[in-house]
């Protein structure tokens, strides 16, 4: 049922369109080579949200697939099985976030987020039925919650990786990728995964920075932020 579920996922969402990965296909039909190239990142959109699929169907046994607008408490649904729904574009989950909605007939629902992590695999990052600081859709700004303190950014997305820069608190920066970090632990040597992980930042200054200090730049300031992810 979920590999059924997943082919008619990405099957809708080539269709439609909603992707800049389908956009580009159909722009490189140009030429030969264009259309190659199109049609590889296209099966990698795919590849992506096939996995990022199986993950999230995984959390639900007998759930399905559901297109948006579809009336999951209904007579449309008259075994009352759990929908998902997907929020995410193909070009976003490439960028490794691929967030969905679920809901339970009779139960309510929730909003859960699965990513990519540094080993190139999909696992489950968070789930809530409340507002979130982080920034789920890319590309787009991210903002430094740092508490005064500068935040460094590294090569690559590990903390043992060379310095290439650092933001001052407040400041937003542009990030187009973000992985999760299995690997990452606290100042006590607990593992902290899947609370946080990476952002790709490309300007101000192009490097990794870890996500616990960065928000969403839509919000006004790092209140919600700082709420969530202060010590408890």
């Amino acid at each position: 049922m979920a590999r059924i579920s997943i082919s008619i996922a990405v099957a809708a969402l080539l269709m439609l369109g909603i992707s800049s990965a389908s956009t580009g296909h159909a722009a490189a039909t140009r030429n030969s080579a264009g259309n190659r190239s199109a049609s590889a990142a296209q099966q990698s959109a795919s590849d992506d949200l096939d996995q990022a699929l199986a993950v999230e169907l995984g959390l639900h046994p007998g759930a399905f697939v559901a297109p948006e607008g579809f009336a999951c408490a209904s007579d449309a649904n008259p075994d009352a099985r759990t929908c998902i729904f997907i929020k995410s574009t193909l070009d976003q989950i490439q960028r490794g976030i691929a967030v969905f909605d679920f809901l339970e007939p009779g139960s309510g629902g929730a909003k859960e987020v699965v990513a990519r992590d540094t080993a190139g695999n999909w696992d489950f990052w968070f789930g809530t039925q409340q507002s979130v600081h982080q920034l789920l859709y890319l590309p787009d700004a991210v903002m430094v919650c740092t508490n005064r303190d500068a935040l460094n950014l590294h090569s690559a997305p590990s903390v043992d990786a060379s310095l290439v820069g650092a933001l001052s608190d407040g400041v937003t920066a542009t990030a187009d990728e973000f992985l999760l970090a299995p690997d990452l632990r606290d100042t006590a040597g607990r593992p902290i995964n899947p609370a946080y992980g990476w952002y790709h930042v490309t300007s101000p200054v192009d490097g990794w920075a870890l996500s616990l200090y960065l928000s969403d730049a839509r919000l006004p300031d790092c209140t919600l932020h700082d709420a969530i992810t202060a010590p408890r």
